[in-house]
């Protein structure tokens, strides 16, 4: 009896056992197995599932420099060898322009699975060969080495590619001009987005690798391309390389260049610029017209040109905490949102007089008081440029209205062009006269400029009348002269003719005295009334004295 308990008691455990068996295992029906297939069972079963492999990338061509291919639906990107090097892409391209000489190539694409779903595809191979631009100009430069490249007869549609080599000599230059689109005069208005006296359809610029030079004005009015690579092996940049090059957002300059020349991204789109310590100058108008908005000016930076980011968007500027520039315009910061923010009258940084803003005193004189009293270094064009103070757009050179300037003693360093002001007074520190100090003021007239004693470099200056025959200004020379190129009607030193041999003159100087003699006289310091000719009409050479009243006379036979 017990034993037959025992054996319906077992019989029992297995028919539940089988039932609840069934019931986890469960039927398409739903249920308890609609809950386990969204389970954690579920999670297994997936993870144990065998992962799919991704198709092969299809119809891969080289097209404008692009190795493209149709997209693979599950790729989580790309992966390409070409040439051996191997390079990644969330992309079904990519960009080999700036990659790539010229020749023949090979590749391997591969679409990249997720590591979960998907494996990666195989890979599918393409050979391709890369051209350079068709008709470009090729000319042999002078020494042989090499060549330098222009347009030519090439048309400027799509990517230019300049290739490293023409019959098996390097491309060392990119010629003046070469590519140069502008279509109109100065001064003229260019559209870039219809292209209106300017070229927008060449949209980018390889350049070769080997490459010494850009000349001048190459890619002037370029404006269908935002970014060039400048190969570190370029030594020399020319002057208005990309003026007018109205999309152009980003450049590299190479650790080689030191001097960002003048024009060089005049009117260009770049909206952000830092400089690298090897840039030591900035060139007139160099950033001219850009939308950057701040700019951190470095110690290293030393020369900074006139009008050189005037006209841009720039709302900040960093100065450097030690000013030590051997060259530095105010102008290069007019018409810009920070000049106007600036105060009216004398705008400084440090002990440096940038620039005068506003409206001038109603008789024209800047007087000592007008001058800060910390000021000792006043920078080019600061007042020769004047800006109306409610106009940002327009600048008026009305610097001629200045009827006089008063730079008091301290003031040590005067840059060129400050002023066009008939009457100066210059500092008894001033040590050099700078180029072209007055401008270009041909309108000044019966002036007597007297230099200060201590000064030691008078460079070229030139204070004539419209003609040189109507000439009729006068410079008094101190003794403490040593080099003088400054070129006047009368020129007049406090020494003597054996001491005038000591002082080292400009060449321009020296062919102007011979050539206008008549109208161009140097003369020598004489208290004393000079010898007479044998006939007594005139005295032998030229000289000069003060006379009662403490004015200089020549010296001439009534």
């Amino acid at each position: 009896m017990k034993k037959g308990i025992r054996l319906l008691l077992i019989y029992l455990f297995v028919i539940c056992g089988a039932v609840l068996l069934t019931a986890c295992t469960g039927d398409e029906s739903g249920g308890i197995s609609n809950i386990t297939q969204n389970g954690a069972e579920s999670a297994v079963n997936t993870e144990s599932a065998e992962k799919a492999t991704l198709g092969a990338p299809e119809d891969i061509t080289f097209t404008d420099y692009y190795l493209t291919w149709k997209s693979v639906n599950g790729a989580v990107g790309y992966t390409a060898i070409v040439d051996g090097e191997e390079y990644h892409t969330q992309d079904n391209s990519l960009d080999l322009f700036n990659i790539l000489k010229e020749g023949r190539h090979f590749a391997s694409v591969c679409a990249e699975g997720d590591g979960v779903n998907y494996d990666h595809s195989e890979y599918v191979d393409k050979t391709f060969d890369l051209t350079a631009t068709a008709n470009l100009n090729y000319e042999l430069l002078p020494d042989n080495s090499g060549y330098e490249v222009s347009k030519g007869s090439a048309l400027l549609n799509g990517r230019i590619y300049i290739p490293d080599t023409h019959n098996g000599k390097p491309v060392l230059k990119i010629a003046d001009e070469a590519f140069n689109c502008f279509a109109f005069g100065v001064g003229s208005k260019l559209n870039y987005e219809t292209g209106y006296g300017c070229n927008i359809t060449a949209t980018g610029f390889r350049l070769p690798s080997k490459l010494k030079e850009i000349g001048a004005i190459a890619f002037h009015a370029c404006a269908g391309f935002k970014e060039i690579i400048i190969p570190d092996s370029v030594e020399t940049l020319g002057g208005n390389v990309f003026m007018r090059c109205g999309r152009l957002e980003s450049v590299n300059i190479p650790e080689k260049i030191t001097e960002i020349p003048a024009n060089f991204f005049l009117d260009c789109n770049i909206t952000a610029f830092e400089f690298a310590p090897s840039i030591t100058s900035v060139g007139a108008g160099a950033f001219q017209g850009c939308p950057i908005k701040s700019l951190v000016i470095p110690d290293t930076l030393k020369k900074i040109g006139d009008y050189a980011f005037s006209e841009s968007g720039l709302e900040d500027i960093t100065f450097p905490q030690k000013l030590e520039f051997d060259e530095l315009y105010g102008s290069a910061f007019v018409n810009t949102p920070w000049f106007e923010s600036q105060p009216d009258g004398c705008v400084t940084v440090g002990d440096i007089l940038l620039a005068y803003k506003g409206a001038l005193p109603e008789d024209g004189a800047i007087k000592d008081e007008d001058i800060p009293q910390n000021v000792k270094r006043v920078a080019g064009a600061a007042f020769y440029y004047l800006i109306k103070a409610d106009n940002l757009t327009q600048s008026a050179h009305f610097g001629r209205k200045i009827s006089s300037i008063y730079f008091r003693d301290g003031i040590s360093f005067l840059g060129g062009y400050v002023c066009a002001s008939p009457v100066v007074r210059l500092p008894s520190d001033l040590k050099v006269l700078p180029e072209q100090f007055w401008g270009y003021a041909v309108k000044i007239n019966n002036r007597i400029v007297v230099l200060p004693d201590g000064i030691e470099y008078v460079c070229k200056n030139e204070l004539l009348a419209d003609y040189i025959p109507n000439a009729n200004n006068t410079v008094i020379i101190p003794k403490s002269v040593k080099y003088f190129a400054f070129v006047t009607a009368y020129m007049l030193y406090e020494g003597s003719e054996e001491e005038w041999r000591n002082v080292e003159t400009s060449e321009d100087l020296d062919i102007r005295l011979e050539a206008f003699g008549e109208y161009l006289s140097l003369y020598f310091y004489s208290e004393a009334e000079p010898d007479k000719a044998e006939d007594g009409s005139s005295y032998v050479g030229k000289y000069w004295h003060y006379d009662e009243n403490g004015d200089p006379v020549i010296w001439s036979v009534v």
